[in-house]
Formats: C-alpha cells, sequence, structure tokens
C-alpha cells in the first residue's frame, strides 16, 4: 500500500470522500489505494452490494455499515482509526438506505451522512411530473413556522426535523393517489415460477460453462415455459369471456377498455416542453 501523504499544518481538518463503489467487494484494493492516494479519513460509499453476512475490512478504517436484506444497495462510513467519534442511529427511512456517523470538529459535533435512494427511477420522475407544485409551495409555506428561535444546537437539531417532516407530508399530500386497477393480474402459478427459476440458473450455469448440453437443456425449458404460459393465459381468457354478464355490465367495461383508441392532447405550458398526453 502506498505511504500516506503527509498533511502540512493547513490541512488539519478532515479530508472526506465519497465513492458509488456499484459492489466494493470485487474493488476493495482499488477503494484502498484511492484512500491511501489521496489520504481520506472519512469515506462515504454507497450501492455497496454487501449482505448481512459477508465480512468487510479495510485497514487502519473503522467500518459502519447498512446492508440491504436483498440484492443490492447498502451504505457504508469508513472512518480512520484514532478519529473520535460514534454511531447514531438511522430509523423511519422508506426510501432511503443511509448510514449515520458524529464527529467533533471545531469543538462542535458534526453529524456525516452516507444516503442512498432506493426508490427507481422512473417512479420518481412519474411522482415529479405529476406533483402539484402549487399545491405544494402553499402548504408548505403553512406548515413551516416563519423565524424559528435557534440558540443551541438541540433547538437547530430539531427544527431540521421539522422541516423534513413538513416537507416529505406536504409532498405525499400533493401527489395524487394511482387509482387501482379495475382488473388485477393473478400470479403465475407457482409450478411455471419454479421452472422459469430452473431456467434461468441453467443459463447462469451456461454462460460461464459454455456446456452445449446446458445450452440444449436451456432451450427445452425455454420453449416448455412459453407452451405452459400460452396455455395458462389462453385458461384465464376462455374463465374471463365465460364469466361475463350483460346485466352486470362486466361485458361493456371489456368492450369500452379493447376499442378504446388513446388520443393525444398536447401540453405547450408543460416545463418540459410541448409534452403529450396519452388519456
Amino acid at each position: 500500500m502506498a505511504a500516506r501523504p503527509r498533511r502540512t499544518e493547513r490541512s488539519k481538518a478532515l479530508r472526506l470522500g465519497r465513492w458509488n463503489a456499484d459492489g466494493v467487494r470485487g474493488r476493495k484494493l482499488e477503494l484502498e489505494h484511492f484512500l491511501s492516494q489521496h489520504g481520506v479519513d472519512i469515506c462515504l460509499l454507497i450501492e455497496t452490494f454487501l449482505n448481512p453476512g459477508q465480512a468487510f475490512r479495510l485497514a487502519n478504517y473503522v467500518c459502519h455499515r447498512t446492508d440491504r436484506p436483498t440484492a443490492g444497495g447498502g451504505t457504508v462510513i469508513q472512518v480512520r482509526r484514532g478519529i473520535v467519534h460514534h454511531s447514531v442511529p438511522v430509523s423511519g427511512l422508506t426510501h432511503l438506505e443511509a448510514t449515520a456517523i458524529q464527529v467533533i470538529l471545531a469543538g462542535r459535533p458534526v453529524k456525516i451522512f452516507a444516503a442512498y435512494l432506493t426508490r427507481r427511477i422512473n417512479e420518481w420522475r412519474n411522482d415529479q411530473w405529476s406533483t402539484d407544485w402549487a399545491n405544494f409551495q402553499t402548504n408548505l409555506e403553512d406548515e413551516i413556522p416563519f423565524n424559528p428561535e435557534l440558540h443551541n444546537g438541540m433547538a437547530i437539531d430539531t427544527c431540521v426535523e421539522n422541516f423534513s417532516g413538513a416537507v416529505l407530508k406536504v409532498l405525499a399530500a400533493s401527489i395524487p393517489k394511482c387509482r387501482p386497477r379495475d382488473d388485477p393480474r393473478l400470479p403465475i402459478p407457482a409450478v411455471i415460477q419454479d421452472e422459469i427459476h430452473l431456467k434461468n440458473r441453467l443459463r447462469r450455469y451456461w454462460q460461464i460453462t459454455r456446456d452445449p448440453a446446458l445450452k440444449a437443456e436451456v432451450n427445452r425449458l425455454q420453449r416448455s415455459v412459453t407452451r405452459r404460459l400460452n396455455e395458462w393465459r389462453n385458461d384465464q381468457c376462455s374463465t374471463m369471456l365465460e364469466s361475463l354478464d350483460p346485466v352486470d355490465q362486466s361485458l361493456w367495461r371489456l368492450t369500452n377498455r379493447v376499442i378504446r383508441v388513446p388520443y393525444s392532447v398536447s401540453s405547450p405550458g408543460h416545463p418540459r416542453g410541448n409534452r403529450s398526453l396519452r388519456l
């Protein structure tokens, strides 16, 4: 490992680094080189892809981590040994993964977070364009007190928590609720799901070994899954058609959904320009 750069008298402050690891176990040597080369005291890592049972340690660093129970995600804070700090619990998060510590800088406690937004970007974009931002601004002004009295650190922390809570509350109230589907989809039968999982597992093995016998089995399973899915969907369609009744308007609703032709309405005032809406 390369020697850590010597600090000058002018650079006694902590040096922080942030890194989107995209899987940290396979890039451990790269991370150690980065920390040593730049003399990083505290490093914030996101998308570590660590499982709760996996060990991950770096020499001369204390590791604080938050692992996702499922695959992907995860946050880590690496703190150089000798820096006085302690872990700060983070709870009540819905779409955010975070790890937090508290250090003392210039005689004052400072909290440092490594945070990762877990919501998919498409969901965020949908909320962004469907949110009533005028209503959000009006309600936010009513929720946030004007000129709060901030005399100490506890008052500042309380104000920050109140502000964050107000923003989340008003944002949730400003996003229109999605209307539930009137034709909920039935789950695929467990037998077909098991065959799909087996096919995917064998396909991964074939990608590693390139065994022709595995490839033939994967192709056979693919044909079997396609055939059984088509048969199951045809059965579901037949059952649905047999259940239609003109009296309870189910036949009319299905006909209206099938023959409905979408058309576009331009929206010149949209913030992203002339945006078309399919109705």
